[in-house]
């Protein structure tokens, strides 16, 4: 007696701490039932008997069976799911829940959320008026789906245009200095009264300034071709000595010195270049190379002139001897540029270029003057940047 009292305690409790849940279809039926749970495909349900059937969601109204069951937006089990059945993926228990309720209505409840209606008497089995409702015809019933782990949603993910797209061609204008001081000498013997008379120059020019316009074309992913033209036209200083000797005596070398200014130094430089290209968000860096054609102009002082009176002891300079030397040596370049893309099609470029070729003038009289076409260079401009 007192163990049946005991068995009766616990079905009281158990009957008090569950509910009913319903399943509402789309044509308007609804069903009773122990429990509901969602799934990407279909709807799990137990039935009053314990038996668990699967149907497809496009037959149920699934806003309305979470409204009647009270779950949350993100709620993918009825509140009494768990209790009844376990968590998913576990098995079932082998016997039916035992509840307590009240006569399942014969209208859908309606659109708010239907409280579970109170116990009032614990029994041991579900009554017979409230039957699970067999699916509408358009409602096909599933086997029982196996229990499986819900599958996440992918995250969205924004990922900026690929480089090739962003700056498939390009053309830029920059402004470009040379980082080095141009100095040369040359000296110009020759045989006068039996002796040798020499001219020293010095050539300097401290101020390299040019523009460079060019463009590239990516191929194939970081990979493209380039071309450019650097015009660079200076004007140089000349500075000689002359030491001249005496008509009358021996190891008397007259002297004097003058300086020229203004001599015309020009030079254009076409480069075809190989790119590789690495791109971090809006800045992308150029690392390039390949051969150069030079086209030089310099102009050079070949003589000097001057005057001498008897007795011949001193001599007056009465101006120089000018020659324009052009040249077209071939050399190479290396370099990297960094670009700095700031909105639409414009953008920022900054670059490095080392160029090198070797000239050689030939003077009139037999002389050679070997000189170095380009150099260390550094410029800084704009980019267009198209796709």
């Amino acid at each position: 007696m007192k163990r049946l009292f005991l068995l009766l305690l616990v079905l009281l409790v158990s009957a008090g701490s569950l509910r009913a849940d319903w399943l509402i279809f789309k044509n308007g039926l609804a069903s009773e039932v122990l429990a509901v749970e969602l799934t990407d495909l279909a709807v799990n349900t137990v039935t009053l008997t314990g038996q668990r059937w699967s149907v497809l969601q496009d037959a149920v109204d699934i806003a309305r069976t979470r409204r009647a069951n009270r779950m949350s937006g993100d709620t993918r089990l009825s509140p009494g799911w768990n209790v009844l059945v376990g968590v998913p993926g576990e098995p079932a228990p082998s016997s039916p829940a035992k509840v307590s309720r009240q006569a399942a209505p014969a209208t859908p409840p309606p659109p708010s959320p239907v409280p579970a209606p109170p116990p009032e008497a614990p029994v041991l089995a579900p009554p017979p008026e409230a039957p699970m409702l067999a699916p509408p015809p358009e409602a096909p019933v599933l086997a029982p789906p196996p229990p499986r782990a819900p599958v996440p949603a992918p995250a969205a993910t924004t990922s900026l245009p690929k480089p090739s797209r962003q700056q498939r061609f390009a053309v830029y204008v920059n402004g470009a200095i040379g980082t080095e001081q141009v100095r040369f000498e040359e000296t110009h013997s020759f045989e006068l009264f039996s002796e040798q008379a020499s001219i020293d120059s010095v050539y300097r020019d401290p101020k390299q300034r040019g523009v460079e316009l060019g463009g590239l074309f990516r191929v194939k992913g970081p990979f493209g071709v380039g071309a450019s033209v650097e015009l660079f036209q200076n004007h140089r200083d000349a500075v000689y000595s002359a030491s001249i000797p005496h008509p009358f005596f021996f190891d008397r070398f007259r002297q004097f010195s003058g300086a020229e200014s203004g001599l015309t130094s020009q030079e254009t430089a076409v480069h075809l270049d190989a790119f590789v290209t690495k791109t971090w968000g809006p800045i992308s860096i150029d690392v390039f190379g390949g051969p150069s054609w030079f086209f030089t102009k310099t102009e050079l002082l070949v003589d000097v002139l001057y005057e001498e009176a008897f007795p011949f002891d001193t001599v007056e300079p009465r101006g120089t001897q000018l020659q324009v030397f052009e040249n077209r040596p071939i050399g190479f370049n290396v370099g990297a540029s960094a670009t700095y893309r700031f909105g639409g099609i414009f953008g920022l470029d900054m670059g490095l270029r080392y160029s090198k070729a070797k000239t050689t003038l030939f003077i009139n009289d037999g002389r050679e003057i070997q000189l170095d076409a380009g150099g260390l260079r550094l410029g800084a401009g704009l980019r267009f940047l198209f796709p």
